[in-house]
């Protein structure tokens, strides 16, 4: 995990200028995708994560972390609307 990442103690602790810096790094590292990476970020291979890392001004860790953060939210709200289906 990078050094900068928000951790469960930012949270707990709620220290809203952890959160907004942390919600701009994110910001800046979406605005350095393009639409496709931005759309399907399975096409980000390593040497796209360390260019989007460059044109945001952010760490490669940094940008992984936000991917894996998509992924599991992804994977997350398909599974919700299976059970919703479901019912």
């Amino acid at each position: 995990m990078p050094a900068d990442a928000f951790t469960l103690t930012d949270f707990v602790a709620f220290r809203p200028e952890r959160i907004e810096a942390e919600i701009k790094s994110m910001k800046a590292a979406i605005g350095s995708m393009t639409i496709d990476e931005s759309t399907d970020p399975d096409k980000i291979c390593d040497s796209r994560r360390a260019r989007i890392a460059s044109g945001s001004g952010v760490s490669v860790d940094t940008v992984h972390e936000l991917l894996r953060q998509f992924s599991q939210m992804s994977k997350m709200c398909k599974s919700l609307s299976a059970l919703r289906t479901q019912r």
